[in-house]
């Protein structure tokens, strides 16, 4: 072999290594950026669904509390049944949302689940109140407005705690945005 072969050889071998250096650096970078995009997508989604849950919650809450409102009405006796189940007709919005609520909670925070159920612990003692109220109600029993406190240390509860849940999704965003 001549020295002008080498040359052309090493010159060769120097540029296939060049091309398959450059052609890992690339790839590397590719990579990199496609895993940002990944994770910016992925946190923009996150946010959507917080988002979305954090405004179920609320109307959910909302709608649990102008109940308890409108029924608090008929214990303490400012306006009959009836006109309370007007209001239910007249107010009932996203009822059939609430169902979202524990899906989106198990998917994007599954660390919430306690919290959740609590909320619906809460929320399900409500309805033993307000059945036990349309009972004696229905009954005439003049004992119906004396459930009233418990009924009222429930909903404040409720409200406390769908308050609670939705200051932790958003507090859950905010740690997610800062990393």
């Amino acid at each position: 072999m001549d020295a002008q072969t080498i040359t052309a050889l090493i010159g060769s071998l120097s540029a296939i290594s060049g091309a398959i250096v450059g052609g890992f650096i690339t790839f590397a970078i590719q990579r990199v950026q496609f895993n940002r995009q990944n994770r910016k997508e992925k946190r923009k989604e996150v946010f959507k669904r917080s988002e979305e849950l954090y405004l179920l919650l609320d109307g959910f809450s909302s709608n649990v509390i102008s109940d308890f409102i409108y029924l608090s009405g008929v214990m303490k006796e400012k306006y009959d049944y009836n006109q309370y189940l007007d209001s239910i007709i007249d107010n009932n919005n996203g009822s059939k949302e609430v169902n979202r609520i524990p899906f989106l909670i198990g998917i994007y925070h599954p660390n919430l689940n306690d919290d959740l159920k609590l909320i619906f612990e809460l929320r399900d003692e409500i309805a033993k109140v307000r059945s036990t109220h349309k009972s004696l109600y229905a009954n005439g029993d003049p004992e119906h407005g004396n459930i009233l406190k418990q009924f009222s240390d429930l909903n404040l509860q409720f409200s406390n705690k769908c308050d609670d849940l939705k200051s932790k999704i958003v507090d859950s965003l905010r740690s997610e945005n800062l990393n």
